[in-house]
């Protein structure tokens, strides 16, 4: 079933905004803490991350927003992105509030992309990618756990970091690593059986090079 372009142009706010009221749920006792970010909803039968929802609801509003927002720029100016500008930062903050970064970084990403495709102007352009860029060093940095695990990626590991922090990316690197050109079969993965972390999710793709290899991760790439 094919949904008409007006459709989603109806829905895009009232989708945006639903997301935002859902993700703010978080904060509530329904929320709960899953690998120390709030961004989960328990509802009892099951668990529902609202950010991602969020992501799908901005690709359908942002675009729309700013199309109107484009037209009236020549009489209002830069008061004719507010309304794009403010609901995107409403929703950014939810997230941050969670502290889940990496989702919020998601979000920035498909915001910077939408923004520069709909021609937004230059010089505010530029402002807005250097404020989120410190914006996200500042919450990196000011985070230890986010910095640990940064190093933990980027840096060195001792012997005492393979068995904590550096675990993780460790194994993801081992999957990958074994999964030589070919990889090693679909299914097959032996790194996904309890000794990589988040092997269904976060790290699937290097589950993906252990099973299907370089040719499979050109692939996906």
């Amino acid at each position: 079933m094919v949904m008409p372009v007006g459709f989603w142009k109806r829905i895009g706010l009232p989708l945006m905004l639903c997301s935002i009221l859902v993700q703010a749920l978080t904060f509530t006792p329904l929320g709960i803490d899953v690998y120390g970010n709030r961004g989960w909803l328990n509802l009892g039968f099951t668990t529902i991350q609202p950010a991602e929802f969020m992501k799908f609801a901005l690709c359908v509003w942002l675009p729309t927003a700013l199309r109107a927002a484009k037209k009236l720029y020549r009489k209002q100016g830069m008061k004719a992105y507010t309304v794009p500008l403010g609901v995107s930062a409403v929703g950014l903050l939810t997230v941050i509030g969670g502290k889940d970064l990496g989702t919020a970084m998601i979000l920035i990403f498909i915001g910077i992309v939408a923004f520069l495709i709909a021609g937004f102007p230059g010089k505010w352009m530029g402002i807005g990618v250097l404020v989120m860029a410190a914006m996200v060093a500042v919450l990196a940095i000011s985070s230890p756990n986010r910095m640990r695990r940064i190093l933990a990626t980027y840096g060195d590991c001792s012997a005492a970091d393979a068995q904590t922090v550096c675990y993780q990316s460790m194994h993801a690197k081992y999957a990958i690593a074994s999964g030589g050109f070919l990889g090693v079969g679909i299914g097959n993965s032996r790194e996904k059986w309890n000794y990589l972390p988040a092997a269904h999710n976060d790290f699937i793709f290097a589950i993906i090079g252990e099973e299907t290899g370089f040719v499979g991760c050109a692939i996906v790439l």
